[in-house]
């Protein structure tokens, strides 16, 4: 989790030189620690803390209900893709292939059919909740789960 954090760097390394330049060195660093630290924060948060529970705190702290739901369908839309490539990753070596020999054709190519395969199942997935009264917010009881 460590260089995780540092994925941030490159961005504020841009900003960083940009401050140097203008003969702050001391702020370019400081800028570089920030980045360092607020990015391994954030992600020591999010793999310590359910999404259930983070959704919750953020609403607690009245973050913006619309931020809040795309959240909540990004993280469950996330989770519906890696199922997806899951499916595919053991069919395909039920048949004896390997994902270690594709070429970039054949990648793109089971990159494009997991995005089908999840799109069609995303698109199930909120018939259902519109069937079962979905109306732009989700309850209180679906939330808690996660």
């Amino acid at each position: 989790m460590l260089w995780s954090g540092a994925a941030v760097l490159p961005f504020a390394f841009c900003f960083a030189v940009a401050s140097a330049l203008a003969g702050d060195s001391a702020h370019a660093v400081r800028l570089l620690i920030r980045a360092y630290l607020s990015a391994f924060a954030a992600l020591l948060l999010i793999a310590t803390t359910p999404m259930p529970d983070l959704i919750a705190g953020l609403e607690w702290l009245r973050v913006p209900r619309f931020l809040l739901q795309v959240m909540q369908f990004l993280y469950r839309y996330l989770m519906v893709l890696m199922e997806e490539a899951t499916a595919m990753r053991q069919a395909g070596s039920a048949r004896g292939g390997s994902l270690g020999k594709l070429r970039f054709r054949q990648a793109a190519a089971a990159a494009g059919v997991l995005f089908a395969r999840s799109y069609a199942r995303a698109e199930a997935i909120h018939r259902a909740m519109l069937s079962r009264g979905f109306e732009g917010r989700l309850p209180a009881r679906i939330r808690a789960r996660g």
